[in-house]
């Protein structure tokens, strides 16, 4: 029940955040393909830049209090997915989840460990379809709060939003998976935008019982 009335709660503040300016971004000829909110998780429209990455309609950088927020809030901590969607070209979210009926490919949770500037190091916690077991893979990255850029050897994540909702943390990144091809012969970028909730100390110990290290596991850096 806690859970259920949690995560409405969640899903009425981006629901708040997503039509405070609707007017501004919604063109009456353009319908998504289903109507909002998108369940379960109601999410703004997005645009792409001229490199086909992703913001928020409108807000092409992070205002500062998000900035100063990541700086505080997200290196040191734990956090576990909720929710992963595939942003459409129009700039709306398909709204089936991402890993739905998908097998050999599962969502992850991650723990953000440390930052000394622009480096940090991160573990990334996910079940194997492969080993049959929950495993975990240490990397290291960058990470610029300022713009939100995660940057690893194998993708490219960029934090729009992290807030606080009835006394927990809330964040939610876009991330590539790859391209698809275009009638015209061309390919673009596939985004998805993922939704997460910080760990306490003790739910992340907790979690990290369960895991052993990838035995296949090769550092790419």
């Amino acid at each position: 029940m806690y859970k259920r009335t949690l995560l409405q709660l969640v899903i009425m503040a981006i629901m708040i955040m997503a039509t405070a300016s609707c007017g501004d971004y919604l063109d009456s000829n353009d319908e998504p393909e289903k109507p909002l909110p998108v369940e379960p998780e109601h999410l703004p429209m997005f645009q792409f830049n001229e490199s086909g990455i992703p913001y928020r309609y409108g807000q092409p950088t992070i205002p500062k209090d998000i900035q100063e927020t990541l700086k505080k809030e997200f290196i040191g901590y734990g956090w576990k997915w909720m929710q992963t969607n595939e942003i459409l070209e129009t700039g709306y979210v398909k709204h089936e989840g991402y890993y739905d009926g998908m097998y050999g490919v599962n969502p992850p949770d991650f723990y953000y460990m440390k930052s000394d500037g622009a480096d940090a190091e991160y573990v990334k916690y996910s079940y194997s379809d492969a080993q049959n077991q929950k495993v975990y893979y240490p990397h290291n990255c960058t990470f610029n709060p300022e713009t939100g850029v995660i940057l690893n050897g194998s993708g490219n994540f960029r934090i729009w939003t992290i807030y606080k909702l009835s006394g927990k943390w809330f964040m939610s990144w876009f991330e590539t998976i790859g391209k698809r091809k275009n009638p015209d012969g061309t390919y673009h970028d596939v985004w998805l935008v993922s939704q997460f909730v910080r760990m306490t100390d003790t739910e992340l110990k907790e979690m990290q019982k369960d895991y052993t290290l990838y035995e296949g596991y090769v550092s790419l850096f």
